[in-house]
């Protein structure tokens, strides 16, 4: 633990460590605010830069007096100090500073157009699927989807459209709605394995033959729908996270709905009391932002050790669904 007087962490900025861990926020020497990070020095530099966006933040910063930060052998570890700090501190602005505020959802509407949006909020007739950290990776995915497979994009609830018009789009808007929901299910809530080896497929065929420039944009295109696959993959696993899993064998850790509920070293127990979540099916693959990153975290974390529970989890939870939406 490095202690630092406020007053004097601009003359240490350049100093501060680009590792993962925790920065503490002291008033009086008590903790007003915990936050982890993947990059203390990095995190830090955001937070300056948004002082002026979030009034919790602002006021935070003008009453620390001391700054502390501790470094961790991963993002986990920072995670779970983390919640030790706040489970004994209690931090008044871990309560009110919500850094995924910005975070969207892909929302689905399986009955009229557009098909396709971003939503802040999971309170309305959609389908959900997220949250995502960028709005912009939604569109980037929507779009990509468009160009390698004619899928819709529709820009407003107009249709037929001149996507449509111009051979773009295989028009599920005056299809049965079944085929609309088929092509969904295979492509947006499951993963099209087909697809993306296809497209792998068009890349090696295209770097054979020197055409590297469009080699790219295929490769561009195939990382876009392979990174959403792995999101599609924690959505489908890390709500049904739950019980014991071993991190050694010293250290225990207890799961509620992929979230962190408890830790044992042997020395102690800490539990860490979990507001309950409830969703209706239409957020079956969707979380609450809050927490989304601490979800993240621990489903990383664990996969390597629980990658046949996981594959289990998955397959399962696409069983389920694909039941719901039959109903």
């Amino acid at each position: 633990m490095v202690m630092i007087e406020k007053k004097k962490i601009f003359e240490v900025l350049t100093e501060l460590p680009e590792n993962c861990g925790i920065i503490n926020f002291y008033q009086n020497n008590k903790p007003i605010y915990s936050i982890k990070t993947s990059n203390i020095a990095t995190k830090f530099s955001v937070l300056r830069k948004n002082l002026d966006q979030d009034k919790y933040l602002f006021k935070m910063f003008s009453l620390t007096d001391k700054i502390d930060f501790i470094q961790t052998e991963n993002l986990f570890i920072a995670l779970l100090l983390e919640k030790l700090q706040i489970a004994k501190f209690d931090p008044d602005y871990n309560h009110l500073i919500k850094h995924s505020d910005s975070y969207s959802y892909l929302e689905i509407n399986f009955d009229s157009v557009p098909f396709f949006k971003t939503a802040s909020t999971t309170i309305g007739n959609g389908f959900y699927i997220g949250p995502f950290r960028n709005s912009f990776f939604i569109h980037d995915f929507l779009t990509t989807m468009n160009l390698v497979a004619k899928f819709p994009l529709c820009q407003d609830h107009n249709y037929p459209c001149d996507l449509f018009a111009k051979g773009n789009c295989h028009g599920y808007c005056i299809k049965d709605k079944s085929d609309f929901l088929n092509m969904v299910k295979n492509n947006y809530l499951t993963e099209n394995e087909d697809l993306v080896r296809s497209l792998n497929k068009q890349k090696r065929g295209l770097d054979d033959e020197l055409k590297f420039e469009r080699a790219d944009l295929i490769r561009q295109q195939s990382r876009i729908i392979e990174k959403y696959y792995r999101y599609l993959r924690f959505f489908h696993v890390a709500k049904n996270l739950n019980g014991e899993f071993k991190e050694d064998k010293r250290q225990k850790i207890f799961l509620e709905h992929g979230l962190l509920s408890g830790y044992d070293d042997t020395t102690k127990k800490w539990d860490f009391p979990i507001i309950g979540q409830k969703h209706r099916s239409n957020e079956f693959l969707a979380v609450d932002k809050t927490y989304l990153d601490e979800m993240w975290i621990i489903y990383n974390h664990l996969q390597k050790d629980y990658i046949e529970n996981f594959i289990k989890i998955y397959l399962k939870s696409i069983d389920v669904l694909l039941k719901l939406l039959a109903a």
